[in-house]
């Protein structure tokens, strides 16, 4: 599915990461109300973030994942590749993939 951002989204505030492989091993951090289906984490190296509940079989990642978000602009078209929740994974028309809120897009195809 094709999207165009209606507004900026500063992904790279929140950090560019590495893939985590399945199997990964993650600390929690507390969770909060307001983010529902979403835990922060720490990985062994020391990185924190944001994992779906989903990707989680109890402290452990049940696939593959990068929770690096992506910077984009108004106007900008971008592919779908995965819903999670209220965030979509997407890639830009270079080919760079991450995940930005789903209330920055509307949907053209």
């Amino acid at each position: 599915m094709e999207l165009t951002v209606v507004e900026k989204f500063n992904g790279a505030s929140m950090g560019v990461f590495p893939t985590f492989p399945k199997g990964t091993a993650l600390e929690f951090v507390g969770k909060d109300d307001e983010s529902l289906h979403w835990c922060p984490c720490i990985s062994e190296e020391g990185h924190g973030f944001w994992t779906p509940d989903i990707y989680l079989d109890g402290r452990v990642l049940n696939r593959d994942y990068n929770p690096t978000s992506l910077t984009v602009e108004a106007g900008q078209k971008l592919t779908l590749k995965e819903v999670v929740f209220e965030w979509f994974y997407v890639m830009d028309e270079k080919g760079t993939e991450g995940w930005i809120s789903a209330k920055v897009v509307t949907s053209i195809a």
